[in-house]
């Protein structure tokens, strides 16, 4: 894989500053006052024209789908209005029609379907969109929680958007925004989800934050700095401002690095798994009347076998996918490289994606594939023949389906081994990647991305120390088909491009970073120091031994534990890896070894509190 991919999806530019700034402010109630973090729709009034500010009131019905009940409470006010169902177009006009001078839509939580923080609502329906003469803005989840709170309680709502004077000291976290998305500039960890047993070594997983930021000031800021703080929960592990203060003229964008770096093996293996949340504040020794923006939080999970690029949300098993980009009836792959560095003897389980079409889905066939890479000439570069697919699977949309987004889960079968186990990973430090491929059809294929957990400053400043590594690309995408092999052509694949001014050439602002809405569930044997043998006198009965085709296995632990079996070579290769996870301490199993070649073998049981072995001889 030599270059990028530029592939061009066309969006019109959007203009710099302006001698105003463009809010969303809450006037009332004094509790919840204060700009909050919005985006404006792809449609209705220009925020930048003109200044609205009127009493609010909650839609009836409060998703706007159909005309509004309470009109007559609307008219001549700000409508707010809760997500979902139906297309933002038509609740802005229906709130229009009901007399209402402005909009508020208010996102819900469902981090699966670009829940949380607000984002641009597009058109949906040109002849509906093109009606709407009011502004129209999206919140966020938790300030729109705020407002219902104060709609409930029958507190009187004020809020003003529009432009405002720019004030002298008003300081940002960039954000590029365009038409179909905004992307802050921050650095996103290099993971949404990476498992703890990944995490066994210095280094394995460190973290380095950064950011940039904007003057949208009148006036020259002086001694800005950045600061992190990692939390886990209520805990915070990691806190950190920028030593480097530095001074910023007006309308100019700089960005700083923190001096070191979070090494998350730092904290110990049996609490780690969770959520971590990061935060970054631009400040400087002054107050910012217009301090919305100076903040920007993200997050990543340390898991037990989930491992992706995006962001996942664990409690319905689904990445993120905030986004979808491609189009076309043709084939189409988007694939996420990941090196396993402790992954011997793991099996690769499932993988996980999302899709969207502008058709029903019903029908639908595609197929989630593990690649595996081995340079054969040894160059660095990847070649077509240097993947092999060592693991596939597919998935049909029921001809119920009529809607027009997809998350999947595929059961991967072992095109290596036995088809009726996982995939099993012989070696560490094993670069793969994880695919949703589209063979082509009667549907548009337009694969999810997770648009806010951008990977562009952490591929720059991997690039800039000359350090890049395929694992640090987010994504790679293919629209051909290797002629030899039949899998991606990866020598002619790379980032796509968003054409925001039309010329019909990348800029580098234009390369979309995104992580790809791709997961994998990968089952790791547990991470045995302690010999139980030698410290518990836990022993391991083996009949018959010698053996030819069928080995008994018979033993008892101290403490109910799951169990990982590996059987190891003479040369220390791993042969055969099983999992049982009966929650046991009596355990008696069988293995056929009858395909292994004559020799001596190692049988290694790894439990929770530690790992037996026993030799056995193979023969034939």
């Amino acid at each position: 894989m030599k270059r990028f991919l530029l592939l061009s999806i066309f969006v019109s530019l959007v203009a710099g500053l302006s001698a105003q700034k463009v809010v969303t402010r809450v006037n009332l109630p004094a509790n919840i006052a204060g700009g909050k973090v919005f985006l404006a729709a792809d449609f209705g009034a220009d925020l930048s024209t003109g200044v609205w500010t009127a009493d609010a009131v909650c839609a009836v019905p409060n998703l706007a789908c159909t005309p509004l009940t309470n009109a007559a409470e609307v008219a001549g006010k700000i409508a707010l209005i809760d997500r979902g169902t139906c297309n933002f177009d038509q609740k802005c006009l229906n709130a229009q029609n009901a007399g209402a001078i402005g909009v508020l839509v208010m996102n819900h939580n469902d981090q699966n379907n670009r829940g949380g923080a607000p984002f641009i609502m597009g058109r949906a329906t040109e002849a509906i969109s093109a009606q709407v003469t009011i502004p129209c803005v999206m919140i966020g989840f938790e300030d729109g929680v705020a407002l219902k709170a104060a709609c409930a309680a029958g507190q009187t709502i004020n809020i003003t958007l529009g432009a405002l004077p720019r004030a002298e000291n008003d300081l940002a976290i960039y954000t590029n925004i365009l038409p179909n998305y905004s992307e802050t500039y921050v650095f996103n960890p290099p993971w949404g989800a990476i498992p703890n047993t990944e995490i066994q070594a210095d280094g394995d997983f460190s973290f380095q934050g950064g950011a940039f930021f904007r003057n949208e000031g009148t006036a020259t800021i002086d001694n800005i700095n950045v600061g992190l703080e990692i939390k886990k929960g209520a805990n915070s592990l990691f806190t950190q401002k920028t030593s480097d203060n530095v001074s910023l003229e007006v309308d100019s964008i700089a960005g700083l690095l923190n001096d070191t770096q979070f090494d998350f093996n730092s904290l110990p293996f049996a609490g780690r798994t969770g959520r971590y949340d990061f935060t970054y504040n631009a400040s400087n020794d002054k107050a910012d009347p217009v301090n919305t923006d100076n903040n920007y939080s993200t997050y990543m999970n340390v898991t037990n076998n989930i491992l992706s690029k995006c962001r996942f949300n664990t409690t319905s098993k689904a990445p993120v996918a905030s986004q979808y980009w491609g189009g076309g009836t043709a084939y189409r792959e988007l694939l996420s490289p990941f090196n396993l560095r402790h992954g011997k003897g793991a099996t690769i389980d499932s993988l996980f994606s999302a899709l969207a079409s502008n058709e029903p889905l019903a029908g639908m066939y595609v197929e989630g594939r593990i690649y595996k890479f081995t340079d054969l000439n040894g160059d660095g570069d990847i070649q077509n023949d240097e993947l092999e697919t060592v693991a596939i699977g597919s998935y049909t949309f029921p001809n119920s389906a009529t809607g027009n987004f997809g998350t999947i889960r595929f059961g991967l079968d072992d095109l290596v081994g036995d088809p009726n186990d996982p995939y099993m990973v012989e070696d560490d430090s094993t670069l793969f990647f994880a695919s949703l491929m589209y063979p082509g059809g009667a549907n548009s294929f337009f694969p999810g991305y997770d648009v806010e957990f951008t990977q562009r400053q952490y591929f720059n400043f991997k690039d800039g120390l000359m350090e890049l590594d395929i694992t640090d690309w987010p994504y790679v995408s293919s629209s051909a088909q290797d002629a030899i092999t039949g899998g991606p052509d990866l020598e002619n694949a790379g980032l796509f491009y968003v054409d925001a001014n039309g010329d019909g050439t990348a800029q580098d602002q234009e390369v979309a970073f995104f992580a790809p809405a791709i997961a994998v569930e990968i089952n790791f044997p547990p991470i045995a120091t302690r010999d139980l043998g030698n410290d518990l006198g836990v022993n391991i009965e083996l009949s018959p031994v010698p053996t030819k085709d069928i080995l008994n296995v018979s033993f008892s632990l101290p403490t109910a534990s799951q169990v990982n079996y590996q059987i190891i070579g003479a040369n220390g290769n791993l042969v055969m890896s099983q999992d049982d996870r009966t929650n046991g301490k009596e355990f008696r199993t069988s293995f056929n070894v009858a395909n292994l070649p004559a020799g001596q073998y190692i049988l290694k049981i790894n439990t929770a509190e530690g790992y037996v072995k026993k030799a056995f001889t193979k023969v034939n």
